[in-house]
């Protein structure tokens, strides 16, 4: 007799990131300000990177450098510092900790 996992009736099984990831939709770099999209498109002439990585890990830098200017406030009560979530998925081999380290000056 086969025992039931009690989880199995309340969890989901996790599905696989990249099963999702349409990666012939090219990331919209037009959408950056002028500034950053130059920074992406030169970075990505110098180290190779995929221009979505270079330009997640821009804007999370410019998200971290952000957190000490603004706050939101959902209510009168819950206030934070504003911030940015971002997950990068990334293939073997593309220099992912290289970007990691870019700098916006």
């Amino acid at each position: 007799m086969e025992q039931s996992n009690s989880l199995d009736k309340v969890w989901h099984y996790p599905e696989p990131l990249d099963s999702k990831v349409e990666s012939s939709i090219p990331y919209p770099v037009e959408a950056l300000p002028s500034s950053i999209q130059n920074l992406v498109l030169s970075y990505q002439c110098y180290g190779k990177q995929p221009v979505s990585l270079i330009a997640s890990t821009a804007l999370a830098n410019l998200s971290l450098s952000c957190q000490a200017l603004a706050n939101v406030a959902r209510d009168e009560f819950l206030i934070s510092p504003v911030s940015l979530y971002l997950i990068a998925i990334a293939h073997s081999g593309v220099l992912f900790f290289a970007t990691l380290f870019l700098k916006i000056v």
